[in-house]
């Protein structure tokens, strides 16, 4: 599941045979949102500092 989801590498590289498997992992979705956190909050920081 680890692999899988998204943590390790991009899921766009997957086969495409793999992605609905992937879709039902809640891990993937976990990650994904983790990571657009983590990319929001990161670049709204930087613009506030620069200021």
């Amino acid at each position: 599941m680890f692999f899988f989801s998204g943590t390790v590498f991009p899921i766009d590289g997957l086969p495409r045979a793999l992605r609905p498997f992937v879709e039902l992992l809640p891990l993937t979705y976990a990650i994904h949102r983790l990571r657009r956190r983590v990319v929001v909050q990161g670049t709204s920081d930087n613009r506030e500092e620069r200021d």
